[in-house]
């Protein structure tokens, strides 16, 4: 469980997925308070321990060619988030952070 915030306020849309390395990955979804439960064989059954690359994809699709990012698109891979969790208990709370920085938000992108 968790929450994600994007410079302070809490993102309120989108996916959170944990990868750990050799392990399943975990994913939540965002609530309208930005908090999500992991879940990696049921639902809301955490993370595995260990280390986690991270990604917080937020793109709600407005036509059929048009996109609305809700957070920067490089947070959606795990390659170019730069985000990691150490992940020691199942359920450990964790908040993630994100900005825009200083770049403002959101944008949309035609595809």
């Amino acid at each position: 469980m968790g929450r994600v915030l994007i410079d302070g306020k809490p993102l309120t849309r989108g996916v959170v997925k944990f990868a750990p390395q050799g392990e399943r990955q975990s994913m939540g979804a965002l609530d309208e308070t930005g908090s999500f439960t992991l879940g990696s064989y049921a639902a809301d059954d955490g993370a595995v321990v260990g280390t986690h690359r991270v990604s917080v994809t937020s793109r709600e699709q407005i036509s059929e060619t048009r996109a609305r990012w809700h957070a920067p698109k490089h947070y959606s891979s795990y390659q170019t988030s730069g985000l990691t969790v150490e992940v020691t208990d199942a359920n450990e709370p964790v908040t993630l952070e994100l900005t825009w920085g200083g770049r403002g938000g959101p944008f949309v992108e035609t595809d």
